[in-house]
């Protein structure tokens, strides 16, 4: 397979486990992600120690970075273009994922004189993460973060949700398509982008996308439908491929003359930490797909992988987790 290549935001995240009652005590909505200036950080950050909650874990992020890990980790071929700073969280951030296998854009790291962004993520013990981010440097992602060798050798565009956030960063997505040609797999990442930031989707939808994902929430405020079925229906009118993650209850799958179906998950016991799950179901999908299976079986692939995420602390499994899921299919 040749690699497929993303587009989106470079975090840090830094996980906390926390109570309903904290998140209301600082004002932030569960279950969502909030974008923040580093002073509001900062502030969060002061609330944490006061609590005396403590951190536990640190660990590369991002949506599209997450999914670009899943498809190293399987064995794919992977890349990002994305946006850093050249402090030590830039190059903690780089060396992570290269040390996975994933292809980092040569130009991903430039002084901006802000730093590399940042993602606290909040974990109730209901397994829900709330994350608060401060994109810093993500936030200068622009047509120079591209990398022509990287897109030109790609077979597939990643584009995060997130990306409709950033005028410069849908400009980006839109370049690259125009240039290079390359089909487009999007996934909404967050309930956050489609309330708030509806018309950048919108945009990114008028890529045209090969495969579109997205998690119930998101598809079901998307389009007004009030079922999943219904919600695949509308969507298939913008995309070819449509998949919608239900939690435990799997995946549904539909596309152009595919009758839809739905995946069941495999039954989880005890569920730790959402954080990273769509992420790393889309990245396991699109390395199944790539790698020649039909949709049903990457969709297995994707629910398996993502069934073993939400039993272990942060976004992303060890390489040798994710090569077991792949022999199970």
């Amino acid at each position: 397979m040749k690699p497929i290549v993303a587009l989106g935001n470079a975090l840090v995240d830094h996980q906390y486990h926390v109570t309903d009652q904290f998140l209301t005590d600082v004002g932030i909505t569960k279950g969502q992600m909030s974008l923040a200036e580093v002073k509001d950080q900062e502030t969060l950050r002061d609330a944490l120690n006061q609590a005396s909650i403590e951190r536990v874990a640190m660990a590369g992020g991002g949506s599209a970075a997450n999914s670009m890990y899943a498809i190293a980790a399987l064995g794919g071929k992977a890349s990002l273009c994305c946006s850093v700073n050249t402090d030590s969280a830039g190059e903690f951030y780089v060396r992570e994922l290269t040390d996975t296998g994933v292809t980092v854009s040569t130009s991903a790291k430039r002084d901006l004189g802000v730093p590399t962004g940042s993602c606290m993520v909040l974990v109730t013990p209901d397994a829900e993460r709330t994350m608060q981010s401060c994109l810093g440097a993500s936030a200068k992602f622009d047509e120079d973060n591209l990398d022509a060798g990287l897109l030109g050798a790609a077979e597939l565009l990643y584009l995060e949700g997130y990306l409709a956030s950033s005028p410069d960063g849908i400009r980006a997505a839109q370049k690259v398509v125009d240039e290079f040609g390359l089909p487009v797999a999007l996934s909404f990442a967050d309930p956050a982008m489609v309330e708030f930031c509806r018309e950048g989707l919108a945009e990114l939808l008028k890529l045209k996308p090969k495969y579109l994902f997205c998690n119930l929430q998101e598809a079901l405020g998307f389009t007004g439908a009030d079922n999943s079925e219904d919600a695949a229906t509308e969507l298939l009118k913008v995309a070819h491929t449509v998949v919608i993650t239900l939690g435990a209850e799997g995946a549904l799958i539909s596309a152009h003359g595919f009758a839809t179906e739905v995946i069941p998950a495999p039954k989880v016991t005890s569920v730790i930490d959402t954080n990273g799950a769509g992420d790393a179901f889309a990245g396991a999908f699109l390395f199944a797909v790539s790698s020649g299976h039909d949709l049903p079986t990457s969709a297995r692939l994707a629910v398996s992988v993502a069934s073993k995420l939400v039993q272990h602390n942060g976004p992303r499994l060890d390489k040798a987790t994710y090569q077991d899921q792949l022999r199970s299919i």
